[in-house]
This record gives structure tokens, C-alpha cells and sequence, in this order.
């Protein structure tokens, strides 16, 4: 239904046409095109990430469009502009050409949003070691642009439960490495979630009281990820060996 609504919307000097992936982890192009340019515009996002309760229709000038944002407005949707990537945002506007397709498309997105949480990954009874092992295998390098994060975690201390995670920058400039060592037990579950800082996404873990017992004199550790969904499981996986 969205694909047949959002194919062509047009206004007064601006034809667009759209179209999204029938999936949870979803892509939605975008080309918006005046007689002056054209603009392209990719989105990805996950479907659960979209508050089902915020969402309604408006017009800018002769175009009316829907409304997507994301539950507490987390910069959870990556945006890429004429080919460039952008800072992640909370929000993407459907275009279409009347108020009964608005009314129904929301009707139609609450409906996706619903489906997609039934079918989300769940690995909270995962076990220590499955864990830890999963976790080294999605916690990788990331690349973006000229910057490349070099990163690993490993078990050093099987009996205390102490992981190693190292992280290491480089640009076209310099190197720079970070090594943290730290018990899981130090670590609190509720601290630990996904967040991004322009174009980086990010995992954030911190120690239960924020006492600097991290080795390097640290309470906190951020893990670069491979965008929303790799964050996602990499947050899932340390909350459930932080837990056990």
C-alpha cells in the first residue's frame, strides 16, 4: 500500500517518487526533483525503532506528508544524501498526494511496527561463554570515511570473569590505541545501550557506582559499531553476560 501511495507525489514546482522494503530492517529511497535539482535521499531504520504513537500528517505549502519519528527521539535512522552520509536522525517525512492515503498509511505503518516487535531477536537467556563468544565475533572494525576503529574483546581471566576490549583509532593523521580491562560483574546491565554522535553509532556500557575501576582509570567505555541493528545486538549480547 505505502510503495502504490508514495510512487508519485507531485506539487506545484516538485515531483517526488519513493518506495521502502517490505522488511523490518527497512530501506526507503527517496528522489525529490524541482527544475532547478534533484535530490537523493536513502533511509535505514528498523521498524520497532518508530514510535507507533507519535505519528500524524502535515503540508508544507501544497505537499502533504507523514510523519516518522523514532521513540524518544533517538537519532536511530541513517541518512545518506546524493551518495554522501549524513548525521543520523529521528525522523523522515512520506509524501503523498491526499488525506484518506495519510490517514490509511499511518494505519498501515502502526500495523508494521506491531509485526516487527513480535519478530525481534531476543538473547537474554543467552549463556556466559555463548555470549562472550558471540560477542567477539560482533564486536569488529568499523570504517567511516577516514576514520577505522580496530577493535576486539577477549576473555583474559576465565575465573573473575575479566575481558580485555581494545580499541584502536586511525586517520590519515595518527594512531592512537586503548586498552581497557574489566570484570563483568563490575558492570551495570541497565548502563549499558546504543546511541550516535553524527555519523558514529555507538555502545555504551558503565561500571554499577561509576567508580574508575575500568584498567586506565575509567568508568565508562564506548564500543564503535557497524551502524543501528550490529549496536543492537552487541547491547542485547553484554546485557545478557553482564546479567549471568
Amino acid at each position: 500500500y505505502l510503495n502504490k501511495i508514495m510512487e508519485n507525489v507531485s506539487g506545484n514546482d516538485k515531483s517526488i517518487s519513493q518506495n521502502i522494503k517490505n522488511e523490518c530492517v527497512t530501506e526507503f529511497n527517496q528522489k525529490l526533483s524541482t527544475s532547478k535539482d534533484t535530490e537523493d535521499h536513502t533511509y535505514n531504520f528498523n521498524f520497532i525503532d518508530i514510535n507507533a504513537d507519535n505519528m500524524d500528517f502535515d503540508s508544507n505549502r501544497d505537499l502533504l506528508y507523514v510523519t516518522l519519528n523514532t521513540k524518544q527521539q533517538h537519532k536511530y535512522i541513517k541518512h545518506i544524501e546524493n551518495g554522501e552520509i549524513q548525521n543520523y536522525t529521528e525522523d523522515i517525512k512520506l509524501y503523498v498526494n491526499a488525506i484518506e492515503e495519510a490517514m490509511i498509511a499511518i494505519d498501515a505503518i502502526k500495523n508494521t511496527i506491531a509485526q516487527c516487535e513480535t519478530e525481534s531477536q531476543d538473547l537474554s537467556n543467552v549463556s556466559l561463554d555463548k555470549g562472550l563468544q558471540e560477542l567477539s565475533n560482533t564486536i569488529s572494525t568499523v570504517s567511516i570515511n577516514e576514520d577505522n576503529y580496530e577493535q576486539s574483546l577477549e576473555l583474559i581471566d576465565d575465573a573473575n570473569d575479566v575481558v580485555r576490549f581494545t580499541k584502536i583509532f586511525s586517520d590519515t593523521k595518527k594512531s592512537e590505541e586503548n586498552i581497557f580491562e574489566f570484570g563483568l560483574k563490575d558492570i551495570n546491565p541497565k548502563s549499558v545501550e546504543m546511541t550516535t554522535k553524527g555519523k558514529n553509532v555507538l555502545v555504551e556500557l558503565s561500571t554499577k557506582y561509576f567508580e574508575k575501576i575500568i584498567k586506565s582509570y575509567s568508568n565508562k567505555i564506548e564500543i564503535e559499531a557497524d551502524g543501528i541493528e550490529n549496536a543492537r545486538t552487541i547491547v542485547k549480547l553484554l546485557k545478557a553476560v553482564t546479567e549471568e
